[in-house]
């Protein structure tokens, strides 16, 4: 015979995404090695081309 244990929900659990994710994963040395600024830039670059 077992016990019954009563289950209570947390209503506000801390998760980071971050945290879960080892730190050798592939898309986190991708984001290390690539500048990702400059795609950014592009899209105000199209639209000034198409302007001119």
């Amino acid at each position: 015979m077992q016990g019954k244990k009563d289950y209570q929900e947390k209503l506000f659990a801390h998760f980071q995404l971050s945290e879960r994710i080892p730190s050798n994963n592939f898309y986190r040395r991708l984001k290390g090695a690539l500048d990702l600024d400059c795609s950014q830039n592009s899209s105000e670059t199209r639209t000034t081309k198409q302007r001119g």
